[in-house]
């Protein structure tokens, strides 16, 4: 582990989203992230987190426990003083779906890019909304903490968030690799499976749109205006030589554990008892899981995964990915999901996918007129100098 060293900082008129954007501003090609809770009277929404400069990754590959992996590489290791000294040696990041394939022993689908995205060694500004205090966490060795102290109070004014109002009119069609046809054949396959002991299933549906000019602050900028969920979440991470870039944004409506410390061990088995999620499978969730798996094709990726941190000691929070969307460097998807019932229709589940998905397709069109595609170039005008045929 670093040495880590702490120091509660004045932060007057300083908030988590304001803090990102400087700290961001400072050094954009590295990793960074913005862990936001408006939940500030529940236990597991008292904190707020910032961190940038993140030296190393945690990658794991499909097929990996990667809770077990957690608590061995994390959790085992003795505890800090205070959370902010937890943090400043904990991983942060996100995990897949395919995590609670994993603990139950289902085969993963044969698209699943990676178990588990994590940074470590950020520099994390953790804001305390009960104590109302901004605590700065970094490695001893560099002057981390004078530094991002200095660069807080350096850094350009944030941009407001974009309007909550509803777009007018239509928007840009999303592309979905399953097809209206193909949703409500998927519809008619699950409710004639539903019984012994699945009552309903949650069927996942992906819409992928093009980024075009757009930047995904700006769609975050836009969730946090529209989403009401107690946690939101940013991350960013460039390219490096395992991966290309990546950003994960969103928010989220589950806790799947209190924040605080656990015994060496129990992060797996405590998260783990509530992946998969009932609001991404169904009331039965290992049946369910399992019944999903035989109806679906390809990965579900983010989609009903966690993001969060692990510590020294325990200390964790993880939220639940069932609102998010994944920005590749032309693309972004966005994942919803399709609760299927003896009593729904194609029709109404098809219907209930496109609406679930158009406040998130919002955000992303209202991204792409904050910075629009440059205009194409004008055709070259005709060279005055050549000659002109004559008409025969």
């Amino acid at each position: 582990m670093d040495e880590i060293r702490t120091a509660v900082i004045d932060a007057a008129g300083l908030d988590p989203w304001t803090a990102y954007r400087r700290l961001r501003h400072h050094v954009s090609d590295r990793p960074s992230f913005l862990l936001e809770s408006r939940a500030h009277g529940d236990p597991e929404g008292r904190y707020s987190i910032v961190g940038y400069r993140a030296v190393r990754g945690w990658l794991q590959p499909p097929g990996v426990d990667v809770l077990a992996s957690l608590d061995a590489d994390f959790a085992q290791l003795p505890a800090a003083r205070s959370l902010a000294e937890a943090l400043g040696n904990a991983a942060f990041g996100f995990m897949a779906y395919e995590v609670a394939h994993v603990r139950h022993g289902v085969k993963g689908w044969s698209d699943q890019a990676s178990g588990a995205m994590f940074v470590l060694g950020a520099t994390v500004a953790v804001f305390d909304h009960v104590e109302g205090t901004v605590t700065v966490a970094g490695r001893a060795a560099g002057k981390a903490v004078e530094r991002c102290t200095w660069e807080l109070t350096h850094g350009p004014e944030p941009e407001p968030d974009l309007e909550a109002t509803p777009l007018e009119g239509e928007i840009p069609a999303a592309d979905s690799a399953i097809s209206d046809e193909k949703l409500a054949a998927k519809v008619a396959r699950a409710r004639a499976a539903l019984g012994a002991g699945v009552s309903e299933v949650v069927l996942a549906r992906a819409f992928t749109t093009s980024r075009d000019a757009s930047e995904p602050i700006d769609v975050y900028r836009r969730v946090r205006a529209t989403h009401p969920g107690p946690f939101l979440f940013f991350f960013e991470i460039p390219a490096s030589p395992a991966s290309p870039p990546l950003a994960l944004l969103g928010s989220a409506r589950h806790a799947l554990h209190p924040r605080r410390a656990l015994d060496a061990g129990a992060l797996a088995a405590e998260v783990g008892s509530r992946l998969p999620h009932p609001s991404v499978v169904g009331p039965e969730p290992v049946e369910a899981m399992r019944l999903v798996r035989r109806l679906e094709e390809t990965a579900r990726d983010q989609f009903g995964g966690a993001v969060g941190f692990a510590g020294p000691g325990g200390a964790a929070e993880l939220v639940l990915t069932d609102s998010c969307v994944v920005c590749h460097p032309d693309s972004y998807v966005h994942t919803v999901a399709v609760r299927v019932t003896a009593e729904t229709t194609p029709a109404s589940a098809t219907g209930a996918s496109h609406a679930a998905a158009r406040p998130m397709l919002e955000a992303i069109e209202h991204a792409r007129r904050v910075r629009p595609a440059p205009a194409p170039a004008p055709e070259p005008a005709p060279d005055a100098a050549a000659p002109v045929e004559a008409a025969s």
